[in-house]
């Protein structure tokens, strides 16, 4: 609906990448719409999850203390939508 103000997706954005421990995401989640988040090393290994908030407009992540390398974030919404970010982790 052009000129509501209200977006018609969610929207993402990871950042700082690289980092040297800890990041957040920026998103905008639609009315009633949910979304959980996955943490995974280079090998596939999970590392942590949990769910976005949706009275919020980020959340802060702590990589840290594992080893330097690349890993994965997983954004997965209540609608079905599905995105992937590879965080690289240099201390």
């Amino acid at each position: 609906m052009a000129g509501t103000g209200e977006m018609s997706e969610s929207a993402f954005l990871v950042e700082p990448n690289p980092t040297s421990g800890q990041f957040k995401i920026h998103y905008y989640l639609l009315k009633d719409e949910a979304a959980s988040w996955a943490i995974y090393d280079a090998i596939g290994h999970f590392i942590n999850n949990g769910n976005l908030v949706q009275d919020s407009s980020f959340s802060t992540f702590e990589i840290g203390s594992n080893q330097n390398s690349i890993y994965t974030f997983l954004v997965e919404t209540s609608s079905g939508k599905k995105m992937h970010w590879k965080i690289s982790l240099v201390k």
